[in-house]
């Protein structure tokens, strides 16, 4: 039920009462503005209506707007009002200058003092835009501060992680195997690739962390550090890096365990079938170029989502900054 007030040391008419009551309105009378605003704290009002017969008039409507500025205020009057004055302070006039009543020096007065609330609005909108030019500042640096930290911060974490290889240039590959025969055929069958050759794992972990490649085709059986573990290693260190393996015709189950440990393909050698070995390790490196496409589709979807979270965020404290100033009082 809507509730409206009657605040004047008049009661309102019993008439109106029975007729808001008809509409689901209740109607409760108080003497004063302090009165009504204690009775009525934390509660929803919708209208106000005041005496205009009581010489407190103006201070009770300016204490009701200022306390409660979401209640709509009327004024109520016996002496007649012509419509077309009403009508006009509804259309968005801001007084009434009555020439029969008021004298010449009254009327200069208070065109004066609207004169001053003019003045003081075009001063608080001048506030605003300077709040509003120096908050983009302020954003502004804000942003280039989080972008140098970002910068800093990839800076210091390159420094205590491996290279990385660039996704938009040519296949890097690094072979390992203890055979020079082993690098000499890999590289005739992969020569539109770029590929860089290490005798042993240790040397292979070393370029890796160095330079970092997309696939790395390495041999089981090396001296030191085999090639599972150079797997482990080159795993922990760039997981996003392929791995196939190289076995014997005779070690399949090395060959399985190569793909339970993360291994991407592998090939026996000898290379018998040279064609065979090429359309393998194409494939791997035709699956990771299809999943970085999709994490770069992923990627520009994740910004897009950000984007419009930020936006949303600001516009959702603005809102409740509007909020907050233009309920003032509501509990």
């Amino acid at each position: 039920m809507e509730r409206v007030l009657w605040v004047g040391p008049r009661p309102p008419p019993r008439e109106l009462g029975e007729l808001l009551g008809q509409q689901e309105t209740l109607l409760a009378h108080y003497a004063d503005a302090p009165t009504a605003l204690m009775a009525v704290h934390g509660q929803e009002v919708a209208v106000a209506i005041v005496t205009g017969d009581d010489p407190n008039a103006p201070k009770t409507i300016e204490r009701i707007t200022s306390a409660r500025p979401d209640i709509q205020v009327l004024l109520a009057t016996d002496t007649g009002i012509a419509r077309q004055v009403v009508l006009g302070l509804w259309s968005g006039a801001s007084g009434v200058l009555e020439f029969r009543t008021q004298t010449k020096n009254e009327i200069v007065l208070e065109i004066q003092e609207w004169v001053g609330r003019h003045r003081e609005v075009l001063r608080e909108r001048d506030l605003l835009m300077r709040l509003h030019s120096l908050n983009e500042d302020f954003l502004k640096t804000i942003v280039a501060a989080e972008k140098r930290a970002i910068e800093l911060e990839e800076k210091l974490e390159a420094a205590r992680r491996p290279a990385e290889a660039p996704e938009d240039g040519p296949t890097q590959l690094l072979l390992v195997d203890d055979e020079p025969v082993v690098h000499d055929i890999l590289k005739r069958i992969l020569s539109k690739h770029e590929c860089v050759s290490v005798m042993d794992g240790e040397s292979a972990v070393k370029a890796i962390w160095e330079k970092g490649f997309h696939v790395v085709i390495t041999d089981k059986n090396l001296p030191g550090m085999g090639g599972l573990e150079v797997m482990q290693r080159i795993k922990e260190l760039a997981p996003e890096t392929d791995v196939v393996m190289i076995t014997g015709y005779s070690s399949k189950e090395a060959a399985m365990r190569a793909l339970e440990l993360g291994a991407s393909a592998y090939i026996e050698k000898p290379f018998d079938d040279i064609k065979l070995v090429r359309e393998r390790i194409d494939k791997v490196i035709e699956h990771r170029r299809r999943q970085q496409k999709g994490q770069k589709y992923l990627n520009v979807i994740k910004d897009r989502n950000k984007d419009f979270l930020d936006r949303y965020r600001v516009l959702r404290a603005d809102l409740e900054a509007w909020m907050a100033t233009h309920h003032t009082g509501k509990g």
